[in-house]
């Protein structure tokens, strides 16, 4: 009997051990599970732009498939058009509405806004809808949105980064002008004023850091100045000194320096904020713009009907001036060509001057869009789409 009790009591002594073992196992799959998790959270700056990257190249192989042109897209009853390009898709704002939308014209994602002055800021992957002078803003990709937000201050002013970053200047109680950076997730990193008025904002490609030009009229002249952030620190990293311009935008250039764009002159400055270079204007500037090392502007001479163009390389401390007898409608910048448009042809110029490719036009186009070898072409009536012939 003694061996039967003995028994029993080391076999239930072994079913405790091995239960004890069994609850240790499920403890530390469990630990495990949750240090992966934690991991996982705490690095998704470093490996959610990547994968939204990768998915959004992944949809962009699926979405153009059709092979049905959908165009020319009638806006004839539309109003408070608009249209601008991501790198994979092509967008438009109209009436209280924004689209993404692939090549041939078919509709990607749509949200509603109704803004009351909507400004739209795209880069490579994403798109900012801001309402100018409202309160709302919202952040979107090619398939879906991103984030809303509703803030206390007026806004004046928005710009969005390569990174997902976005730069907000507001009309507070306490400053005419205060800046706040949020990061890709829409949660807030940064703020800063001087006391002035920002009139412009370049958020730098890493997301650490952006240049911002503020203003101040002193014995009846507009200065600006440029002052350089850094996101992990509080002082200012840099700062140029006061030019006699009002500052209509700044942008990066690859060396980490940067272009001053003012109402008479334009800026170039070093990564030390040190003036390299300056181009007064001999006429009223009527366009411009600004991408990285490339920089074009549009002028008008009083009693005359030529438009002057005016191209400029970081690189060369020298201009070079095209002259149009016709009217010019729009000029932009894609991969460091600027493309401009006429009544009667699509124009794309390196930065010397010389051509590097042409489209003819068959009617009058307000505005373009260029994304990869299409360009959308926005007129008064309809959308329409066509492909540069480009040479080398």
């Amino acid at each position: 009997m003694a061996s039967v009790n003995s028994f029993e009591t080391d076999m239930r002594k072994l079913r405790k051990k091995r239960k004890r073992k069994r609850a240790l196992k499920n403890l530390m799959m469990m630990l495990i599970v949750v240090a992966f998790a934690a991991a996982v959270y705490l690095s998704k700056d470093l490996w959610l732009p990547y994968l939204e990257g990768v998915l959004e190249r992944g949809m962009s192989d699926s979405d153009e498939t059709s092979g049905v042109e959908n165009f020319p897209i009638d806006i004839s009853s539309r109003s408070n058009v608009s249209i601008d390009a991501m790198d994979s898709c092509w967008t438009l704002f109209t009436d209280t509405t924004f689209y993404t939308c692939s090549s041939d014209g078919t509709e990607l994602f749509s949200i509603h806004l109704p803004y009351s002055n909507p400004v739209i800021e795209t880069t490579s992957r994403r798109a900012l809808v801001y309402d100018m002078g409202g309160y709302n803003l919202t952040v979107v990709n090619k398939n879906s949105e991103v984030f809303s937000k509703r803030l206390d201050s007026q806004i004046l002013y928005a710009v969005i980064g390569e990174n997902g970053n976005i730069a907000v200047v507001t009309s507070t109680d306490k400053y005419d002008s205060y800046l706040t950076i949020y990061d890709r997730n829409g949660t807030e990193i940064f703020h800063w004023a001087d006391g002035n008025l920002i009139t412009s904002v370049c958020l730098d490609d890493s997301g650490n850091g952006c240049i911002v030009a503020s203003v101040y009229a002193r014995g009846g002249e507009f200065k600006s100045v440029v002052s350089k952030l850094d996101f992990s620190v509080e002082e200012v990293a840099g700062k140029t000194p006061a030019v006699n311009t009002l500052c209509l935008a700044v942008e990066y250039t690859s060396d980490g320096g940067f272009w001053l764009v003012g109402d008479e002159t334009l800026y170039r400055f070093n990564s030390d904020c040190e003036q390299e270079y300056a181009y007064n204007y001999n006429y009223e500037i009527t366009q411009f713009a600004v991408d990285d090392d490339v920089c074009a502007m549009m002028f008008s001479a009083p009693g005359s009907s030529d438009t002057y163009v005016v191209l400029f390389n970081s690189d060369i401390d020298e201009e070079t001036e095209i002259t149009y007898n016709d009217e010019i409608h729009h000029i932009d910048i894609y991969d460091g060509s600027i493309f401009l448009n006429s009544d009667t042809r699509l124009s794309a110029f390196a930065s010397d001057g010389t051509i590097v490719g042409t489209a003819p036009l068959d009617t009058e186009y307000v505005s373009f869009a260029v994304c990869g070898k299409n360009v959308f072409l926005q007129g008064y009536r309809s959308i329409n789409k066509t492909q540069m012939t480009m040479h080398d």
